[in-house]
Order: C-alpha cells, then structure tokens, then sequence
C-alpha cells in the first residue's frame, strides 16, 4: 500500500508494448484503493494480451480483523493496461486468502485461493476456478 493505494508491478514485454530500449520493463500500477479503515494486499497480475486481470484480497466487502487476511479474493480487469480498472468481482468469498491469477490464453484465465472453513462442514484447502473475458 502506498498512499492508501494497492500497487502491483507488470513485467511487460516490449516486443509486444514497445516502451523502453531494455528487453523488459516493470511498470506499476494503482490497482484498487479500499475504503478507508479497510485493506487490501497479496496482488498479483496476469497479462492476456494486453488485456491485465489483477488479482488481490481485500477486506473491504466482508472478513474481519485489522487487515486483509481472511478476507474475499477478488478480481479486476483492465482493458488499457491499467490505466483504469473494473468494479471489484468477488472470485474467493471469506475467508479467502493468498489468491493468484493464470493467463490460460488471450481470452480465459484461472484464479486460484486457499479457503478455511470449517463452518462450511469442509476444512477448506486451495480452490480454483476458469473465467472468460467473452
């Protein structure tokens, strides 16, 4: 966090976005800012073509405690690499933790989170799910 903003940093490669003389450059990015008294963390971000899906847990909707642990994992997608964002989807409900991101191709990606919840009759473990931007 940084100035109250959830940050994550993109490698680009810039045979695809031509921005820099280097093989790579790392650029980052304002990903999601939580409303105040509430946290976000554990970013992450996957490139599908230009098309960027950021990944992080926040406890912003639901989950409690004085930070993000134990919160809902939660997915945006930016179509012009990452100037701006979508409204936060909800991918992990609470308690949701560590979730990640994986580019399956140009159009679908996996996310990925560990849940426990013993509530739910289950002593939870990691769990997975595909979504397409179409």
């Amino acid at each position: 966090m940084k100035n109250g903003y959830l940050f994550c940093d993109i490698l680009l490669d810039i045979h695809q976005y031509p921005l820099s003389q280097t093989e790579k450059l790392v650029v980052s990015t304002r990903l999601y800012q939580p409303p105040s008294g509430k946290s976000a963390g554990a970013p992450q971000i996957a490139n599908l073509s230009g098309k960027l899906v950021g990944i992080f847990r926040t406890n912003a909707f639901h989950g409690s405690g004085p930070n993000h642990e134990n919160g809902d994992g939660v997915v945006m997608i930016s179509e012009d690499y990452g100037a701006s964002w979508t409204d936060p989807m909800i991918v992990g409900p609470a308690p949701s933790n560590w979730p990640g991101v994986f580019a399956i191709d140009t159009d679908r990606f996996l996310t990925l989170y560990s849940r426990d919840d013993s509530t739910a009759g289950w002593d939870g473990g990691p769990l997975s799910q595909a979504y397409s931007l179409n």
